[in-house]
């Protein structure tokens, strides 16, 4: 009896709490400094600055599924997305057309596959993974017959520019990326548009009883994947000179790796924008690393579907860890 009477005026433990966005910059701080350690040209500045340079494109798309999978929503067209915007800009400037009018040719694919997506998805109730699985084959069958599995030049300036040109010894893209990140972390956290997104991700009915537009809002989510999808698209056609297929291969998986890891939930109601820079970051510095060691192509290949695994695997036990 006299130990439970001293235990309980003993002060009790409190826990230590660690968020997401915490453990996530630690991880990339120790992922630096592992492949510091293994190549003295890794931390270089020049390289640091290539590297968020060559994942500009993710962290753009992957701010615009953060708000998708906020509401409950995703998009596994915006690869394809990515390359047919290209292919159209490319088509166009070959015919003459001036090259603003291309760029702005480029967004209305984006905003018009976005609105197809949301369109069918809120519509019909089709479940979005099926939705835009289904866009992604359409497109990679539009891109193939516009360019019967070719290349499609597109050099200009301005599109240089857009791609590898700096302002100062900063990279365009990576000021467009960081730009985008910022508007997009007010976007979501401190508007009622992002607070009525998230209600529509944690409960679309009770959303919809509180006289929230659920299907407009739905649908405007899905445009704007699509055009930050397009301006991906746009991107990568600037570093390579090129409108082909390939632009935008595989960037789904990259992008929801690095908003999963974020801490975005599939089930929608969350939504962490300095979680998904980290992400982002954290697949870039992999990526780097393991290039400036020499890996094959293969090898990074390999890496990326073995962080998926354990990205999804996590994620997966912290909600059932949560409900």
């Amino acid at each position: 009896m006299e130990k439970l009477k001293i235990n309980a005026y003993l002060p009790k433990r409190k826990k230590i709490h660690i968020s997401t966005t915490a453990i996530l910059f630690i991880a990339l701080a120790m992922i630096f400094l592992i492949f510091s350690l293994l190549s003295k040209k890794f931390y270089g500045i020049e390289n640091l600055i290539s590297m968020l340079k060559n994942i500009s494109y993710i962290g753009i798309v992957a701010v615009g599924m953060s708000l998708a999978l906020l509401g409950a929503d995703a998009d596994l067209s915006v690869g394809a997305n990515a390359g047919l915007t290209g292919i159209v800009m490319a088509i166009a400037n070959n015919k003459g057309i001036n090259i603003w009018v291309c760029l702005l040719i480029g967004l209305a694919v984006g905003f018009l596959i976005g609105a197809i997506n949301g369109i069918i998805t809120t519509r019909t109730g089709i479940h979005p993974l099926i939705t835009t699985i289904g866009m992604l084959s359409i497109l990679q069958g539009l891109s193939l017959t516009f360019t019967n599995g070719q290349s499609i030049l597109l050099q200009n300036n301005v599109l240089n520019f857009i791609g590898n040109g700096r302002l100062g010894n900063i990279p365009f893209s990576v000021v467009l990326v960081i730009l985008f990140f910022i508007v997009f972390y007010f976007f979501i956290n401190k508007t009622k548009y992002g607070r009525r997104v998230q209600i529509i991700g944690l409960n679309p009915k009770a959303a919809f009883l509180v006289g929230i537009k659920v299907q407009k809002i739905r649908t405007l989510n899905y445009i704007i994947v699509g055009m930050c999808a397009s301006v991906a698209g746009i991107l990568i056609s600037g570093m390579t000179g090129v409108g082909m297929v390939q632009n935008g291969d595989g960037m789904q998986m990259l992008v929801l790796t690095a908003v999963f890891l974020g801490g975005a939930s599939l089930y929608g109601g969350k939504a962490n924008i300095l979680g998904t820079f980290a992400g982002v970051l954290i697949i870039s510095a992999i990526y780097n690393g393991l290039t400036m060691m020499n890996m094959s192509y293969f090898v990074v290949r390999l890496v990326r579907g073995i962080i998926i695994i354990l990205v999804v695997a996590a994620y997966e036990a912290r909600e059932r860890k949560r409900y």
